[in-house]
């Protein structure tokens, strides 16, 4: 049994990421009771909306998740396949979802613009399993351009984004900046041994 502090900050929580302007005055909170959670592995997909927020986890800000409610004694399984547009990929991976609270299975994804997630759920329990669930989700759905580059894969995204839109000229000073950038911080921040 889950404990009702998680429910009730897990509510609120939700509570700020749907209504807009709400988590004004308790950003420290939220930052807080996310980082706490994420230690548990306890994240959930509403979390993202508080992307914009400096500080969020950067496990939350540039993943896209997957997530299933149904009874938390059910096994849950998802089978997936990320297309990249070659047409190599044809064979789906099978995943056990984790079951992150209550009955709320998840599963997280690193899809990039150009990307198509590509997937179907089973649901099984002592006396059945059945396809539940079916769905495509676009990477270049997920990915928001007005959003400010915070982290590799947003600057990812942003350079495949440019050469979607023909600007070759554009891509070729961000891949540099973002060379020189991976460069420095490799040289300045450089495992010690």
């Amino acid at each position: 049994m889950k404990s009702a502090a998680d429910v009730c900050c897990l509510a609120l929580l939700k509570y700020y990421a749907l209504k807009k302007g709400s988590e004004t005055g308790h950003h420290q909170w939220i930052l807080r009771k996310i980082r706490e959670f994420a230690e548990r592995g306890m994240i959930l997909p509403f979390f993202r909306k508080f992307s914009g927020m400096e500080d969020v986890p950067a496990e939350i800000i540039d993943k896209t998740y997957v997530s299933y409610r149904t009874n938390p004694k059910h096994t849950v399984t998802i089978h997936y396949l990320c297309d990249d547009g070659s047409g190599q990929q044809t064979i789906y991976e099978e995943e056990e979802m984790k079951n992150v609270f209550g009955g709320i299975f998840v599963k997280t994804f690193t899809l990039f613009a150009d990307e198509k997630l590509k997937y179907y759920i089973t649901e099984k329990n002592e006396y059945t399993q059945k396809v539940t669930e079916s769905k495509i989700i676009e990477g270049a759905d997920e990915y928001d351009k007005n959003q400010p580059v915070r982290n590799g894969h947003d600057w990812i995204n942003k350079m495949i984004q440019m050469t979607a839109d023909n600007n070759m000229e554009q891509v070729k000073k961000e891949l540099a900046s973002y060379e020189e950038k991976r460069f420095l911080t490799k040289r300045m921040f450089a495992l010690i041994q």
